[in-house]
């Protein structure tokens, strides 16, 4: 089904029990019963310190027992504000590393253009996240761009798609969700 819509809903966990992604990951894995067409990403913190996650899906997809799920669209033309932890890598001889601010750049424009956005008043920060990382028992430190652009519809339908999608590296950790300001 082709839609310029998405759901959109919101779940909180006390920080207790999510102190790093993988436990966010897993926590929002349990409550979606493993269903990979819901994508999440954390949001931030509710006011009594509670994480909040937002998960999105397509129309038809079931949303998790407890949440209110919220009919979104996107129509031709309308242009908003988003941020966004993107992981944008680049591919070298030798393996990935962080692109320069030019490469980044240049790999968001593509991104969103191929997402059916054109795409104005980019800022990008290098930023980075570092945590206990339970499988592999060290701290990883997983760099990303904190992004925020002003985007225009210019294809609903592909639109909502990366709406629900996302972009870049690691959106299984929450990275590359399009958060509109």
């Amino acid at each position: 089904m082709i839609t310029n819509e998405y759901l959109e809903s919101r779940i909180t966990f006390p920080l207790a029990d999510v102190p790093d992604l993988y436990a966010i990951h897993q926590r929002v894995m349990a409550v979606t019963e493993g269903d990979k067409s819901i994508t999440y990403a954390p949001a931030g913190h509710d006011l009594e310190g509670r994480m909040v996650v937002v998960m999105r899906s397509k129309p038809g997809i079931v949303m998790p027992v407890g949440t209110t799920a919220e009919r979104k669209s996107v129509e031709y033309g309308i242009t908003f504000t988003i941020r966004a932890g993107v992981r944008l890598v680049k591919q070298t001889r030798y393996g990935e590393r962080m692109p320069t601010v030019d490469e980044a750049m240049e790999k968001w424009t593509n991104a969103m253009s191929a997402g059916s956005f054109l795409v104005a008043n980019t800022r990008m920060v290098e930023s980075a996240i570092a945590f206990h990382h339970q499988r592999l028992g060290q701290r990883t430190r997983l760099p990303f761009w904190a992004v925020s652009s002003t985007l225009t519809v210019v294809d609903s339908e592909k639109a909502a798609e990366t709406m629900v999608r996302g972009v870049g590296r690691s959106r299984g950790l929450g990275f590359g969700m399009l958060m509109v300001a």
